[in-house]
């Protein structure tokens, strides 16, 4: 499941993490991690669930991108290698 769909989680109308996103519903400090391991570190100014609304499918957009136009997405992510192949690729087996 990607971030955006489990935010969208509900029991009949009522979101089952609204207490969460009222939660985050002030700028402050986040982390976005990659394989496991902290990748970016970012301040907003904006209320943090938009922040991490707007992260939410940044990699599955990439993916798109790069089936529509026929091209492999070259990444040393592994874990999205791993959920994306063939169409996402490591740099080395791009080279070779």
């Amino acid at each position: 499941m990607w971030p955006r769909e489990v935010f969208d989680i509900r029991e009949g109308k009522k979101l089952l993490l609204e207490d969460v996103t009222r939660k985050l519903d002030k700028p402050g400090v986040y982390v976005l991690y990659r394989d496991d391991h902290p990748h970016y570190v970012g301040r907003t100014s904006t209320p943090l669930f938009d922040r991490i609304w707007e992260h939410a499918n940044y990699d599955c957009e990439f993916v798109a991108l790069a089936q529509d136009l026929g091209v492999p997405l070259v990444t040393s992510d592994q874990a999205l290698i791993a959920k994306f192949k063939p169409a996402v690729v490591s740099m080395r087996t791009f080279s070779s």
